[in-house]
Parts: C-alpha cells; structure tokens; sequence
C-alpha cells in the first residue's frame, strides 16, 4: 500500500499529528513516502501549484490522509481518502459523548468524501476532457444536501457539549469572519447565515445573550476592555489574540475539534490527553484497514 500525508499546519494538528504518522508508518511502512506539512497560511493557490506539480504519482497511491484546505488545492487522486478535518472532528467529539460517534456510525462522514470525490472528478476531469455540466450540477447538488442534513447534526452536537461544560457562559460573540471555511457551515451561502445558524445553537441550548459582529477587528475597536462577553467564538482562520481582551473573555475557535480543545484548555471541559491520542490512532488504523479491505 502506498500511503500520503498532505496539509496544511495548524496549532491543532501540530500537537497531534505525530501519531497520526506514527500510525500510518504502522500500517503503511516503507509505502509512505509523501509528508507534506505546508506552513499555516499558505495560499490554497500556491498549495494548488504544488500539488499540480507532484500529481503525476498519486493517482497510483492507495491513500491521501489531506485536510479540507489541500483538497481544495487539488489533492484528490488517490484510490481513497481520509480527510483530516473530519478525523479530528470524530475523535474530539467522542471526548464529550464516549458512547456516540460523530452524527450517524460514519454515515455522513463517508457520504461527504463521496460526494467530494465526486466533484472534484466531475470539475476536474482526469485525463482532460470536456465537463458534463449535468453531472457537475447532480454532484454539488447531492453535495449540499448532505451537507444541509449534516450541519443539522453538527449543530445538535454544539448543543450537547453546552449540556457538559463545568460553567454556561451568559453571554456569546460570534464572528462571522470565516465560518464558512470549515464543517458544519462549509458551503453555507455566506459566512452572515453561518452564523445564524451559530447563534441559533447558542439560543437552543439556553445561552440569554447570543450576537455577533461581522469582522474580529470590530471587536477591537469596540474597547473590548469593558466588554461583559464571557465566550467569543471565530473561526481558525480568524486571528484574536487572548492579550486583546479582559482575562474573563474565553476565546473559542471552529470548527467542532478546536471549539472542545479550546474548552478544555480552559478548563470548561475535563478529559485526558492521552484519550484524544489514542483515539485518533485507533480511528486512523480503522479507516485504514477498512481502506485495505475493499
């Protein structure tokens, strides 16, 4: 089996993705030869150029492992795929809920890679020919239903890690810079209705006070020293520095997997750090093996 690990870096998969390699070294061995961590923020274009450039092999490796962001950029092309955002999405969510997984046993899981398989084949015919525009617009059609059916889940869940958390906030920010760029609210119109559907969550799970501003800088400019927010939530992507606020402001980021660590980190939720390691080598080495078995 020839195996490939490609994405882009964040403060997240930083701390973990050691043992992810650790595993795919296990299972995968002298067959994986393609690690490539981009640096955090690297353009999807500049990934895109890269990817372009070493394409010619990886229609023949068995397994991609890449995040949303290089899958993006064009890292479809292996027989399979694991995608990373999911991954670690799956595996924090089971520190709030042990006996759940992730919406329903995978099922949305497996149908959104297949459906972003799908697209990108379909767009991105392979060798070159003419797109069946038909077939592009069935493909982000069933798309974006699954993906409706999903952030309904996701937003259930979002409701279920209030139910756990040692103390309720009364009072959210969320800023709507960004949502859109990661699970539940990818490919949701704009990052504005991303974040009613947020603010929605917050409401359902008897948080009084639920706003929202549309940049992270708009905030600052605010005085954010007299605020009386306890949470404010923004995307990954989204750069708020904890300095910039009063010491009672808990900044918590998206998507799903940052949002429990980051409660975790302050002290909002309680588990073990050693639990999220293996899980996420044991969700590794299952989807590999599933992979190994068709």
């Amino acid at each position: 089996m020839k195996g490939a690990l490609i994405y882009r870096r964040n403060d997240l998969f930083d701390k973990y993705m050691d043992h992810i390699r650790k595993t795919l070294m296990e299972k995968v061995g002298a067959g994986f030869d393609i690690d490539q961590a981009f640096p955090s923020g690297t353009p999807v274009d500049e990934i895109g150029h890269w990817l372009k450039e070493n394409k010619v092999g990886l229609p023949d490796y068995d397994l991609v492992i890449s995040d949303d962001t290089c899958y993006e950029g064009g890292s479809s092309g292996g027989r399979s795929r694991i995608n990373l955002d999911n991954l670690f999405n799956q595996t924090f969510y089971q520190m709030v809920r042990e006996d759940s997984r992730l919406v329903k046993p995978g099922e949305y899981q497996k149908e959104l890679e297949k459906y972003e398989h799908a697209i990108y084949e379909e767009h991105n015919p392979w060798p070159p020919r003419e797109k069946n525009l038909e077939a592009c617009r069935k493909a982000d059609k069933d798309y974006e239903s699954v993906t409706r059916n999903y952030q309904e889940d996701m937003c259930q869940h979002v409701n279920d890690i209030l139910q756990t958390v040692r103390v309720k906030p009364k009072s959210v920010l969320i800023v709507e810079e960004k949502l859109c760029e990661h699970a539940p609210f990818r490919y949701i119109v704009n990052s504005k209705e991303a974040s009613r559907v947020l603010q929605a969550c917050f409401l359902n799970a008897g948080i009084p006070t639920v706003s929202s501003v549309e940049w992270g800088n708009d905030i600052c400019q605010q005085n954010p020293s007299k605020t009386t927010l306890d949470w404010i939530v923004h995307d990954r992507h989204t750069q708020l520095y904890k300095s910039s606020f009063p010491r009672n402001v808990v900044l918590l980021k998206m998507p799903l997997s940052n949002f429990i660590a980051d409660l975790a980190t302050n002290d909002l939720l309680d588990f073990s750090e050693e639990d999220v390691r293996r899980n996420l080598e044991y969700e590794v080495r299952e989807r590999i093996t599933t992979i190994e078995e068709k």
